[in-house]
C-alpha cells in the first residue's frame, strides 16, 4: 500500500504536515473537500460563503503557525479539509500543496 504524506501551504507559510493513515487513500482527501462542500450547502451557505470560510480558518490556522501557537489535531485536519474543498471550487491549486510518497526505506539511514 502507498503511503504518502502531504505538505500543506497557505499564503507560503507552510501549515502543515498530514500522513495519510493506513486504509485512506489521497481521493478519500479529495472527497472530504467535497464533503466539506455538501455540508455548507446543506447549512444553506453559497458557494460564497464556503469560499470564505475556509480561507478565514486557514488565514487563522497561518496567523497561529506564524505566532507559534498550538494547533490541535482537529484544526490540521480541518485545514487540509479546507484545502481540498478550495481545489475542487476552483481557488487553490493542486500545485500549492506538496504530496510526497512515504517510503520506508528511503528513511533509514545509511550505515557506511
Amino acid at each position: 500500500m502507498k503511503r504518502y504524506t502531504i505538505y500543506c501551504y497557505w499564503n507560503d507559510i507552510h501549515i502543515n504536515k498530514w500522513f495519510i493513515k493506513d486504509g485512506l487513500t489521497l481521493e478519500d482527501y479529495y472527497k472530504n473537500g467535497n464533503d466539506l462542500i455538501i455540508d455548507g450547502l446543506k447549512k444553506n451557505k453559497n458557494l460564497k460563503e464556503i469560499i470564505f470560510i475556509c480561507e478565514t480558518f486557514l488565514n487563522m490556522i497561518s496567523e497561529r503557525k506564524k505566532n507559534k501557537l498550538a494547533i490541535y489535531r482537529s484544526d490540521h485536519l480541518l485545514a487540509v479539509q479546507s484545502l481540498f474543498a478550495l481545489i475542487k471550487l476552483k481557488q487553490y491549486t493542486e500545485n500549492d500543496i506538496f504530496i510526497m510518497l512515504k517510503n520506508k526505506k528511503s528513511m533509514k539511514r545509511s550505515t557506511l
